[in-house]
């Protein structure tokens, strides 16, 4: 798979906190987590530090659906959707 590199400030920093948990100097947008040499242990870190992050809190099971910078990205813009403090402060 080809290196997609991230394009937007939410992409980057969550491309930056997917290299952190790995070790890695860079992480592309569809590289899958456990693929690079990520387990259960850096993935339950990797949700926390991405829970830190204000409307970007998710589960390890979320994590697990789609445990790439793409899917979380996806996820974190989708908050209408998940339902939760989010929607009810985006819906007024």
């Amino acid at each position: 798979m080809e290196f997609e590199a991230p394009r937007t400030r939410r992409e980057k920093e969550v491309a930056a906190l997917f290299a952190e948990a790995l070790g890695v100097e860079r992480a592309g947008m569809r590289g899958g987590f456990f693929d690079r040499g990520g387990d259960s242990v850096l993935a339950a870190r990797l949700v926390g530090r991405i829970g830190e992050a204000p409307g970007a809190g998710m589960t390890v099971q979320e994590f697990l659906e789609e445990p790439a910078v793409e899917g979380v990205c996806r996820w974190i813009e989708r908050p209408r959707e998940r339902g939760g403090l989010d929607a009810a402060v985006a819906a007024g």
